[in-house]
């Protein structure tokens, strides 16, 4: 991904480079602050399993995006331009969750003035002339040592100059931005924080626009400020369900399930009848019921308990509301025998599901 300024560290990225793919090579200056000799491999995959070592120390956060969403945390890389207050806490809030790693690109010296504002410069260092990106990179991998990080101690506009052939008065790119084109694309996002508009901007802009790579400009003044994120079009395919009744799950491979309840063919719905609950007098039996028949009964228990006909619009009626939700899963709870029946708290699981197919 990148080139070390130390040589030790340099031979092992030669290394690495060699055996990844050319388009993740890089001219960036790079000091990572610990081992690097993965980072020019793949990243994680979306449907890679979480060790127990991961769930356990992201246990807070998978309870919010699941399984899945931690995969796409975890093989996430971020460039962050300027090491300022706003832009290390911005990049703080993505260390902590575990993204794979980050990169800073910043020509300043860590000065008196930042140690007021910035959580991650220290005093030592304003005496000791430290970089900003350096100080800042060493500080933000205290906080997540799986998290890998690096910096170059330049300005952006140099880096973007390096990486098109422009007129440096107009901007004005003989290669259609395509050097800086591979530069972004090598970045899941980049936050440019304190970023002034400019010609620089623009290019970095228009490079992020044609590689689809999202750019968050961030600005604040005091305790005001705006974020803009420029991106396209983003389709969402993992969709969660709404509301904070709806209990999250970690595993990705419910996140897409049409049980067709409430819509049955003739035959599932035969199927369904031939179990009759309420007659049933073995536990044995009773614990046995597969969960989607469960979850038949129901739906129609409910449609009844809100005396809609199982004709028309009506028998197409489905929980919508908290109450309507909560009173559909009531209804399976009372068919409980005991509360270690694994069929019925299946169907409790999967009652989020019972809903109009879009099919």
């Amino acid at each position: 991904f990148f080139a070390s300024e130390t040589e030790e560290t340099s031979q092992v990225l030669k290394r690495v480079n060699m055996a990844a793919p050319s388009r993740e090579s890089s001219s960036l200056d790079v000091a990572p602050s610990r081992e690097t000799s993965n980072l020019g491999g793949p990243l994680v995959s979306h449907h890679s399993s979480l060790t127990h070592h991961t769930a356990d120390r992201y246990d807070r956060q998978l309870r919010l995006w699941g399984e899945y969403g931690q995969a796409s945390v975890a093989k996430a890389s971020v460039l962050l331009i300027h090491a300022n207050a706003t832009g290390t806490e911005s990049l703080k809030n993505l260390v902590l969750p575990g993204i794979k790693l980050f990169h800073i690109i910043d020509n300043s010296q860590v000065t008196l003035r930042d140690t007021g504002n910035n959580f991650f410069v220290t005093l030592e260092q304003v005496q000791q002339n430290v970089p900003r990106a350096e100080a800042a990179t060493a500080l933000l991998q205290e906080l997540n040592p799986d998290v890998l990080g690096g910096f170059t101690n330049r300005s952006i506009e140099e880096v973007v100059f390096e990486h098109t052939s422009v007129d440096h008065v107009h901007m004005i790119s003989s290669t259609e931005g395509l050097g800086l084109d591979d530069f972004v694309s090598q970045f899941s996002v980049i936050i440019a924080s304190q970023m002034p508009y400019s010609n620089v901007l623009s290019a970095l802009y228009s490079a992020c626009w044609r590689m689809r790579v999202p750019l968050i400009l961030a600005r604040s003044y005091g305790q005001l400020g705006f974020v803009r994120v420029l991106q396209r079009d983003i389709l969402i395919t993992n969709r969660v369900g709404e509301g904070n009744d709806q209990q999250q799950d970690t595993d990705s491979s419910v996140t897409h399930v049409d049980l067709r309840i409430g819509e049955e063919w003739p035959e599932l719905l035969e199927f369904a009848n031939s179990f009759q609950l309420d007659k049933m007098d073995d536990s044995a039996e009773h614990a046995h019921v597969p969960f989607i028949v469960i979850l038949i009964h129901a739906i129609h228990a409910w449609r009844k308990q809100y005396a809609f006909s199982e004709k028309g619009e009506d028998a197409f009626r489905f929980p919508s509301s908290k109450k309507e939700r909560d009173d559909f899963k009531r209804i399976i709870e009372s068919w409980q025998w005991s509360p270690g029946e694994e069929n019925f708290m299946e169907a409790l699981k999967y009652a989020r599901y019972v809903e109009k197919s879009h099919i």
